[in-house]
């Protein structure tokens, strides 16, 4: 994994976008996956300016969500399906058969899962996924333990994550998520890990140690063949240079 330290957060969301447009030019029917949240809301933005600026057509573009918390009704503003449709899918007019998400209110969440993996099995890995740092250094809902799920599962979250800023917007706060698999994940064509803000500095700094462990998800992308860490100064304040 390659770390890039931009000057702020502008900074790093203006390279972001250009990372995610690059992809949508030159990948026909590109596939992303998108992190949802305060720390890439910039980027989303940035991102329709490029579009427009150099003509992109978006038509052919798929997006797969990471995430989805459970038992939160549809509609919800804290879904990460609504940040996406707020964010991405209504701005650049993404056709509904062209996003695959996951149902929060489903009846079976067993089959929901299945139905996920259904997806990952025919349409296959994204082309880019940008993932966000999470506060236990978990990816997508990852969560650190023993082991890790490789594919679609639910997780429990942990204390720290329910602390997620799409939270602040939801009727209330659910203790389970469905995720993508760090399989899933790791065998993605390219990954983007965003870093924002003092808050992310100590994860920040345990991530820059280069240790490998599922106690700490996001270490697991220094074995990514294609991946790039773009954090500010803010982030990486606690780092050895």
């Amino acid at each position: 994994m390659d770390v890039m330290v931009c000057e702020n957060h502008e900074t790093l969301s203006r390279v972001a976008a250009e990372l995610v447009v690059s992809t949508m030019a030159w990948t026909k029917n590109a596939l992303l996956c998108l992190s949802t949240g305060r720390t890439p809301t910039r980027t989303c933005a940035l991102m329709q300016e490029l579009i427009t600026e150099r003509c992109v057509d978006v038509r052919s573009l798929r997006v797969r969500a990471l995430n989805e918390f459970v038992g939160m009704p549809a509609g919800d503003p804290g879904l990460s399906g609504a940040w996406l449709r707020r964010h991405v899918l209504d701005p650049l007019k993404i056709a509904p058969e062209r996003f695959a998400g996951f149902t929060s209110d489903a009846m079976d969440m067993h089959a929901e899962c299945g139905r996920m993996r259904d997806h990952v099995r025919v349409h296959g890995p994204a082309d880019l996924a940008v993932l966000g740092l999470g506060a236990n250094g978990h990816l997508s809902f990852n969560e650190p333990g023993e082991t890790l799920a490789a594919s679609v599962h639910i997780a429990d979250l942990d204390q720290s994550t329910r602390q997620h800023s799409l939270l602040e917007e939801a009727t209330h706060v659910p203790d389970k998520a469905f995720t993508l698999g760090i399989g899933d994940l790791m065998t993605s064509r390219q990954v983007v890990l965003l870093a924002s803000g003092t808050n992310k500095a100590e994860q920040m700094r345990q991530l820059m140690t280069r240790d490998v462990s599922t106690r700490f998800p996001a270490s697991l992308l220094w074995l990514h063949p294609h991946a790039i860490c773009l954090c500010d100064r803010e982030a990486h304040a606690l780092c050895r240079e």
